[in-house]
């Protein structure tokens, strides 16, 4: 049976290096003991289907990414920070994902998993390991690049609907159609305007445990601007309507959380990349309790609107 190499002792991970598909060489699935999490990690699926069918003719093909506008140019020193923000949000996504693995793992290894309490084999729990293959999040992090869109002539200072004429002049020069939802870094954009770059000036990358989220249910300390591409003009009940209860219009922004672990920015590229072709992502949004009751968030669909 196969085994993984230890995360201590993995060399450093390059893109084009030769390396086994992940999912598809001989031996790279096979489970390292009973009910090993690591070879159904939903992260793994997720490359292959981006390797897979990340459309070959895409702007970028076979790397995930977003598109970020810059709106403000009085600080560059913010925009560098705030972009350097966004990667380190990225890296804390990964390192989630595979800490919540290792955790799987544990609970295997010292029988907590209630899974275990219904079996009459023992597991060798020397056998083991700590660690998951770290693999699949070096592969993320490899194929992790974005598009950053800067034009202070056209763009400082710009309105909503100036910046998505040039978000949508942009993915059109890209080849992309007008009327079709296709790619996440084509269906809306990240806006880092002057509120956004004083906001995530404060965030410290060294010490990102600050800024975590402290509860699902509520808003995030650290957020970005979203803006879509296309303007809706349609109506969605984000909760099955009372007989007399208007319907709420879809917002053309809205607000992603940093450093959630969980329905933060890499789940939302994930989420939108997996959905079929017109997959809104509007139903996914909370205000979450927000002063402003304009504010929404992408969150777990199950909370109330």
């Amino acid at each position: 049976m196969s085994t993984y190499p230890d995360a201590a002792l993995d060399p450093s991970y390059e893109l084009d290096a030769p390396r086994p598909r992940l999912g598809h060489e001989r031996g790279f699935r096979e489970p390292r003991f009973e009910c090993d999490p690591e070879p159904v990690r939903p992260l793994r699926s997720r490359l292959i289907g981006l390797i897979c069918k990340g459309r070959s003719k895409a702007h970028k093909p076979g790397l995930w990414g977003f598109c970020i506008v810059r709106t403000c140019y009085d600080n560059d020193d913010q925009f560098q920070h705030a972009l350097a923000v966004i990667d380190a949000a990225v890296a804390y996504s990964s390192a989630e994902e595979a800490r919540c693995t290792e955790r799987t793992i544990s609970e295997i290894k010292t029988k907590r998993w209630p899974e275990f309490q219904k079996r009459d084999w023992e597991l060798d729990r020397a056998t083991i390991p700590d660690h998951c293959d770290p693999r699949p999040n070096q592969e993320l992090l490899a194929r992790y690049s974005n598009d950053i869109l800067q034009d202070r002539e056209h763009l400082a200072g710009a309105d909503d609907a100036k910046v998505r004429e040039y978000f949508d002049t942009w993915v059109l020069s890209r080849g992309e159609p007008r009327n079709r939802l296709a790619f996440p870094r084509y269906d809306a954009c990240f806006v880092l305007d002057a509120d956004t770059l004083r906001r995530l000036a404060t965030v410290d990358t060294a010490n990102i445990e600050a800024v975590v989220r402290p509860s699902l249910s509520k808003p995030p300390p650290c957020w970005l601007k979203v803006m879509e591409r296309q303007i809706q003009e349609l109506y969605y009940p984000m909760h099955i309507p009372q007989h007399d209860e208007p319907k709420r219009p879809l917002p053309s922004t809205w607000r992603l959380g940093l450093f959630d672990g969980a329905y933060d920015l890499v789940d939302y590229w994930w989420t939108r990349f997996e959905a079929e072709p017109d997959f809104e992502i509007r139903p996914y949004l909370r205000n979450l309790g927000d002063p402003d009751p304009d504010a929404r968030y992408y969150s777990d669909p199950s909370f109330s609107f």
